[in-house]
């Protein structure tokens, strides 16, 4: 059987100082090239930034990395984002897809990043031109009435693949891959699609997974009697956009950036 998962890609990971893609700073990230057996990493770069601003206690509980540890290892994060949006666009240039877990949270995150730093225009500015393949989008389109969490830990040990060190970006990365590599291989009608084909399915589960998701949330905030419940699931409604792999950007942010 031939397919997109046995030949290159490139995973693609990031840790950061808050949930927010639209305002969290990379605290680490990593790319790593995997072949086609979807087991090994021949080449891994990693990446530690100097923070901006001091890291929170919970980020740093999830990561490892504190302001004092990060600000101690890190380097210049101009340098490092522009380094990394540099990997994806060399990826994208080759035609080679990239690889990330819940990837509209990485992309948008750095797509940020580069506008807050003015670092041009570089690979995830267009994210026509990329193939990304993104494992928990796919989780969910094909096993869409499983129980159970679908966070990268989670459909890691429901696929069989070992994660040694989960909340690192390079073991996060890879194990990504190798859950995208076993998703192909249970799903035949996945590994055939072409990486345009496979880009458009992703596209239109994505739309199909927030609508579900947005639908259940305002659902729930009807049943609610404390208001700032209501407002709080109405939000997070309306955060459920469809875009995939990165949200767009509004112009009238721009100075929310800084």
């Amino acid at each position: 059987m031939g397919g997109w998962h046995l030949g290159p890609m490139l995973a693609y990971d990031l840790e950061t100082d808050s949930p927010d893609p639209q305002d969290a700073r990379i605290v680490t990230a990593c790319v790593a090239e995997i072949d086609g057996t979807g087991q090994h990493a021949p080449g891994v770069q990693s990446w530690i930034l100097k923070p901006t601003r001091p890291i929170p206690d919970g980020a740093a509980e999830i990561h490892g990395y504190t302001t004092e540890k990060a600000t101690a290892e890190g380097r210049d994060p101009i340098e490092c984002i522009t380094e990394i949006a540099v990997q994806l666009g060399e990826a994208t240039a080759a035609g080679v897809p990239i690889v990330a877990f819940n990837a509209v949270y990485d992309f948008t995150v750095l797509d940020r990043e580069m506008r807050r730093n003015s670092i041009g225009v570089i690979g995830p500015q267009h994210p026509g031109q990329m193939r990304v393949i993104d494992p928990f989008v796919l989780d969910k389109a094909l096993d869409k009435y499983r129980k159970g969490k679908r966070t990268l830990t989670a459909t890691c040990e429901h696929y069989g693949v070992r994660l040694d060190g989960a909340h690192d970006a390079s073991f996060d990365a890879v194990a990504a891959a190798r859950v995208a590599w076993r998703i192909a291989q249970r799903h035949p009608q996945i590994a055939r699609l072409d990486l345009d084909e496979l880009h458009a399915y992703q596209v239109a589960a994505k739309v199909e997974q927030d609508a579900s998701l947005a639908a259940y949330f305002r659902r729930m905030a009807r049943q609610q009697r404390d208001v700032d419940e209501q407002i709080a699931l109405n939000a997070k409604a309306e955060g459920c956009t469809g875009a995939w792999p990165l949200i767009p950007f509004a112009p009238e942010r721009q100075e929310s950036l800084a």
